[in-house]
């Protein structure tokens, strides 16, 4: 966590540039879902980085940790490639899976370590400052129960690993790269 902080503090000078109307946004997302640990027997801990092209199309990088606390020592971690797609540009949005991985770590290993599936999520982002926004969206892992084994295996083991989640993100627009005009 303090590696992500300091490279954000170094990211910040680069923020300073003017805004531009045309070109690729980068954002750093942090989900502050994280509170539900409070409650629940897991804690789920993501970050992620997304670029966006002016014309509300992207990519999303998440980095999953969930930790179960049920009793068990077990850990997973998740990471995708997601495509985003804003068809107005702004507000509303869809995630959808390209790729994942999901691979248990820590102490407790159980004998499937990998394990792939996919998701999709429908979500608002609402910008309440010109780099800061925040993102309220619900996941669905595996839409197309084409993982049906990799999940429940995930789920005997994780039990608060669960088809549906909500996600709360706060992001921040660290670059804007710009689009040469053609005259």
């Amino acid at each position: 966590m303090k590696y992500l902080l300091l490279i954000i503090i170094l990211l910040i000078p680069l923020n300073l540039a003017a805004e531009q109307k045309n070109g690729i946004d980068f954002f750093v997302t942090a989900d502050t879902f994280v509170i539900d640990a409070a409650w629940t027997k897991q804690v789920a801990i993501k970050v992620g980085l997304q670029l966006i092209e002016s014309s509300g199309v992207g990519v999303k990088l998440p980095f999953n940790f969930v930790i179960d606390r049920s009793g068990s020592s077990e850990a997973i971690f998740e990471s995708a490639l997601q495509l985003v797609f804003y068809p107005w540009q702004k507000g509303p949005f869809i995630n959808l899976t390209l790729a994942q991985i999901d691979l248990f770590i820590g102490p407790y290993l159980p004998p499937q370590k990998i394990h792939y599936l996919n998701e999709i999520a429908f979500g608002y982002t609402y910008r309440f400052l010109p780099s800061w926004f925040v993102q309220l969206s619900l996941l669905y892992r595996d839409p197309s129960n084409t993982f049906i084994e990799s999940f429940e295996y995930i789920n005997s083991h994780i039990p608060s690993f669960q088809k549906f989640r909500f996600s709360l993100e706060f992001g921040w627009k660290f670059l804007t790269v710009s689009a040469k005009e053609e005259k």
